[in-house]
């Protein structure tokens, strides 16, 4: 029992003197690195409000016509873009659409606003599939152009279980949405021979109102510090995870 206790308590020494010297130099490094952090936060304290003053703008331009979208770069790339993963969808937009610049669409002679407001990102998760139970991420947002308005709920993910992930594609997202504003009229009379304008300009103002999705989800760009700190590799095997035993 003597030799036992004296073992402990050389090991135990051996912590003691191991903690005590490694111990605070781990701490300084730690605070230093807290340091530093807090000096770039305050940096680029301007920065990110400049981006936000601009992101409420880009939203404030949403809700009063989301139409300015059109002549940008940005959103022209993002319609050149479908040509190709719309020929893997299930759900396909036409060839003439994706191919024509967005500055000719239809869309730019309608009379009225086309206003998106009230964007949400809802996650239910309770839904069910018929199927199975699982996590439903739905974009929700409001379309309005004249008197006629539309409340959208576009699904673009579920998780069934832990690892199991369905995301949606943009095509798919697409689809949702002209589904779900099928309705529209423009100010048009549909009886008055104007169903296949209505129709491309329903597929246009979807292909506006999801890749507008994007720009309410834009948040300012914090700068952070993922650091994750593995002893040497021959160190490695005092760390095994305990075996999971085979029911």
């Amino acid at each position: 029992m003597t030799v036992v206790n004296s073992v402990l308590s050389k090991y135990q020494a051996l912590v003691e003197e191991h903690t005590g010297q490694f111990r605070p130099q781990v701490d300084t490094l730690r605070q230093l690195i807290d340091e530093r952090m807090k000096g770039i936060h305050e940096a680029e304290d301007k920065i990110l409000e400049a981006e936000s003053v601009e992101i409420k703008k880009i939203i404030h331009a949403l809700e009063t016509d989301a139409r300015f979208l059109l002549s940008t770069s940005e959103f022209k790339e993002f319609v050149r873009n479908l040509q190709h993963t719309s020929k893997s969808s299930s759900y396909s937009l036409p060839k003439d659409l994706v191919v024509k610049d967005p500055t000719t669409w239809l869309l730019t002679e309608v009379e009225l606003p086309i206003c998106l407001t009230g964007y949400k990102n809802v996650s239910d998760p309770y839904a069910y599939d018929d199927e199975r139970t699982h996590n439903l991420y739905t974009h929700c947002i409001s379309l309005s152009i004249g008197d006629e308005n539309c409340s959208l709920a576009i699904e673009y993910k579920r998780i069934y279980g832990y690892d199991e992930v369905r995301e949606y594609s943009w095509e798919g997202m697409i689809s949702q949405c002209t589904y779900e504003v099928s309705d529209l009229t423009f100010g048009l009379n549909s009886k008055s021979g104007n169903k296949k304008r209505i129709k491309t300009l329903i597929e246009e103002v979807s292909i506006l109102v999801v890749y507008s999705i994007l720009l309410f989800t834009l948040k300012p760009t914090i700068s952070m510090l993922e650091y994750h700190s593995l002893p040497p590799e021959k160190y490695l095997s005092w760390s095994v995870e305990p075996e999971i035993c085979e029911p």
